[in-house]
Order: structure tokens, then sequence, then C-alpha cells
């Protein structure tokens, strides 16, 4: 239905001043003269004036209306009273609400996100401005708390928290997000690490560079540490190569120049300080590449850095331990 009458001739100078999406706002309208008000809620039929209450965009203030283009994250940043929990709240019913209460909508899953869960439902469900209140009646969504869900009458429904989904995969889709239980066998990235994993039915693991039936296989690993040197004329780390692994190597990158009275600084274990590299240098970006001869750790291992010249002052380092691990047979 249309709740835009026909422009009145002696107010085109009030419409041709205001954007066109403005025009027939409830601000546009609350500057017209009683006359034309009454006018306007004359020429609406009755169903049009019973929607009204309910039709956002006659409402909206401009802060509050979805800003064009392509866009992913939306955010609204305002005092108390800006608006921002009815702008979510109308936001929501565009998505999941189609023409009619059983039409469906651009999305099937939308996923409500609050500090703790009693807030979201104080504030984004039952709030004033929550969906609850914001929907019209043919239109208002059934709240099954059991369920900790919102359920339209066209079978929208948010989508299942991410702390009743873990070990699935995430798939972002049809306005939410929906949880996958993988089989065993499939494999994953972890991105901030690079390290790939492998669901054995019950957990993600690591994913060995090779495996036999029943498990057992070689796991090889590269652990990254980031370090802010102390004044000193040395520096351990914690434990990066772990008990029974078989070291490969060291790389590392200079992040910011260390400083100090050194001249150069060497890299190893407690036992051997400079295993992986000597006489490095001390500039921003300058890296190593520290290859060994393969190596057993039987016990959890640290770096050592050391000083060359001087002693350390500032500064700062990324770190990857390179190591293989054995992974034992699956218990019977």
């Amino acid at each position: 239905m249309s709740l835009k009458p026909q422009p009145m001739a002696h107010a085109q100078g009030n419409l041709t001043s205001c954007a066109p999406e403005t025009r027939f706002s409830a601000a546009w309208l609350a500057l017209q003269p009683q006359e034309e008000i009454r006018t306007f809620l004359d020429g609406l039929s009755p169903e049009a004036q019973a929607a009204l209450p309910y039709v956002f965009d006659f409402w909206a203030l401009p802060h509050q209306r979805i800003t064009e283009g392509d866009w992913k994250t939306w955010v609204i940043m305002g005092g108390r009273g800006a608006g921002k929990t009815r702008a979510g709240s109308e936001w929501v019913r565009a998505q999941v609400e189609g023409a009619h209460p059983r039409d469906r909508g651009r999305a099937r899953r939308v996923a409500l996100v609050g500090e703790t869960y009693d807030q979201a439902i104080a504030v984004m469900v039952k709030g004033e401005s929550g969906i609850l209140a914001c929907s019209p009646p043919d239109r208002r969504p059934k709240f099954v708390a059991g369920e900790r869900k919102l359920i339209w009458s066209n079978g929208a429904t948010p989508a299942e928290g991410f702390a009743n989904a873990a070990g699935k995969l995430a798939l972002f889709t049809n306005g939410g997000w929906e949880f996958i239980t993988p089989a065993t066998g499939w494999q994953a990235c972890l991105i901030p690490t690079g390290a790939r994993l492998v669901f054995d039915g019950t957990n993600w693991r690591a994913a060995p560079a090779s495996t036999r039936a029943f498990g057992g296989g070689v796991d090889v690993h590269s652990v990254t540490l980031d370090i802010t040197l102390t004044v000193g004329n040395t520096v351990t780390t914690e434990a990066l190569f772990p008990e029974r692994s078989i070291g490969l190597g060291v790389t590392g990158r200079v992040t910011s120049a260390i400083t100090g009275s050194l001249t150069s600084w060497a890299i190893g274990a407690p036992d051997d300080p400079q295993r992986f590299g000597t006489g490095l240098s001390l500039i921003e970006n300058s890296w190593l590449n520290g290859p060994q001869n393969p190596f057993v750790y039987w016990s959890a291992t640290p770096l050592a850095l050391t000083a060359e010249g001087g002693v350390f002052s500032g500064g700062s380092l990324r770190l990857v331990a390179h190591f293989i691990a054995l992974s034992l047979p699956d218990p019977v």
C-alpha cells in the first residue's frame, strides 16, 4: 500500500526543498499547517493509517536510515536516546520480513549479539525499541525463551549463537551465521597461524604431514613468538620446542631496531647460544634464517638471545621455531 498522498499545490516550496526520501517523513509533516496534516491523514486508507506507526521510513531520522553503498559494517555512534536500538530493530525487520506476513524476506537467519544473553533480550528483543515493540501485530515474531530465539511467521529466526557451536564450521548465509558439523577427515586452515587442522570425528587437531590408519604420523609445526627486548646481555624466551620434538631451525625478523651498546647478536638454545645464528644485524626489518641439522629436544626448550659486544636496551623481534613432532596411534 502507498502512504504518500498526492503533493499539495501550495506546499510545493516545502517539497522542493526536501530530499526525495524525506518529503513525506514525520519530520516534514510536523512542519506543515494543521490543515495539511489533516489532509495527509484523511488521504490514507484505514489499513494505511493502522500501518503508519510501524512504517519506519516515515519516522526515521537521517542517521537511522540505512546507508547506501557496498558496505559490510554499519556503526551508529550516539548517546542515550539517539535511536540506535530502534535503527537496529528496524534493520532486522527489513531483512526478515516480506511483502506480506508469511512471505519470505531477504534473510532467513540473523544473529543478535549482545554483551550478555540477558542484556540482548532486555534491550534488543523486549526493550521499548526492541524487535517485539517495533513489529506490527501481524508480523510480530514469537520469542521462545527455552530455545533462545525469535521465530517469525515466515520461518525466519536468529541464527544459533557461537557459544553453542564449538567445533562446528560457521557459514555466513541468508543474513546470518549457520553452523555445519564437519565430517571426519575434513581439513581447515587456522588463518592467524597458518596451521592446518583436521577433524578426527570429535575434535580439531593439527593435521599431520603424513598419517596412517588408526592414527600416528608426522606433524610439522611452526610456532611464532613476538619479543620485546629488555636491558641486559641475554634474553631467554618461553619454551618453543616441546619435549620429544625434532628441531629444524629458527627464522625471524627484527620488527623494530635493536638498541644498546651491542654491535650484533646471536640466537640459539641455552646449551648452545649460537646454534641458529651469530653476528646478526640490529636494523629494522633485517632477518635471520637459521636451519640446523635435525636435533632432538628431549625436554621443552626455550630460545636464548645474546648481545655481542655490549648489552641490549630495546627493540623487538618476531621469531618462528620450526620442528617436527611424532604423533601416537589412537588408543584402543
